[in-house]
């Protein structure tokens, strides 16, 4: 009996270290899709505008039909719904993507910029005709407005090369001050290139979160482009007047380098009056 005590005893720290890792595994690597909000005040804005951000889809599926996102966004009830690049994956089959873009802009405003994912698949332009034929608006580096609202889109630098600066000035030349005026673009860490065009509020994702992440400790490990612990990797950043939101992503597709404690994303931003 005294034996079999001993064993227990010694085998303890082993077994309360195998139920911690199990935990962690089980907490950190979910994939339960996260709704994020953010509210951001402006003289510009009369009449409240919802905006919701479904970036880095890469092709994935949530649910039977898309039925997670769809369900999603229509509790949320956004006025317009942003696709911020790489809704389209340039290795996984691109039904998934479509079918959802398909049922959104039944009933919603879409507004997509491609990403470096998009421009990988080497058919950028029958891409955006099917994605038109959809019922999408593909902002091909240029803007739409309303009343209170502008929308500049910015393709990714990877498609674009030397013409991105040239293309961004020109979106930039067409912001009203009288607007609040938004850039969906792809890439967070050109962020200091936008700030000098007065854009309210840049909108990207690309990062997928830094893949990891130990809240409060380290926000993300690696994003493409910025290498290894990323400034801009999710959430809202301000500099020089210019906000920026970036979104952790939807992709769920590295199934071999899991995202942990840094589940899939979808973005709400709501934009009110500044009282």
């Amino acid at each position: 009996m005294l034996e079999l005590f001993e064993f227990r005893q010694n085998f303890l720290p082993f077994v309360l270290l195998g139920a911690a890792v199990v935990l962690l595994a089980f907490f950190g690597c979910s994939l339960r899709l996260k709704l994020r909000s953010y509210r951001i005040a402006s003289a510009k804005i009369k009449d409240p505008i919802k905006l919701m951000v479904l970036s880095d889809l890469h092709s994935c599926r949530f649910g039977k039909e898309q039925e997670k996102l769809l369900r999603l966004v229509e509790e949320a009830q956004p006025d317009v719904v942003l696709f911020p690049g790489d809704t389209v994956d340039d290795r996984l089959p691109p039904e998934p993507a479509f079918l959802l873009l398909e049922k959104l802009s039944q009933s919603r405003t879409c507004l997509l910029v491609t990403g470096n994912h998009e421009y990988r698949t080497m058919e950028m332009d029958a891409l955006k005709r099917r994605l038109t034929g959809l019922g999408v608006t593909v902002l091909e580096n240029r803007s739409v407005a309303d009343e209170q609202l502008a929308v500049h889109g910015l393709e990714d630098p990877e498609g674009l090369g030397e013409e991105f600066g040239r293309r961004l000035q020109m979106l930039g030349e067409n912001v009203d001050p009288k607007r609040f005026n938004l850039l969906l673009t792809h890439r967070p860490e050109r962020f200091e290139e936008y700030i000098p065009y007065g854009f309210d509020l840049v909108v990207c994702g690309h990062t997928h979160g830094g893949q990891w992440r130990l809240p409060g400790v380290v926000e993300g490990l690696f994003a493409t482009g910025q290498g290894l612990f990323p400034t801009y990797v999710g959430g809202s950043y301000e500099k020089d007047g210019c906000n920026m939101i970036v979104s952790r992503g939807l992709s769920k597709k590295h199934i071999w380098i899991p995202r942990i404690f840094n589940p899939p994303e979808a973005v709400l931003i709501t934009l009110l009056p500044k009282e």
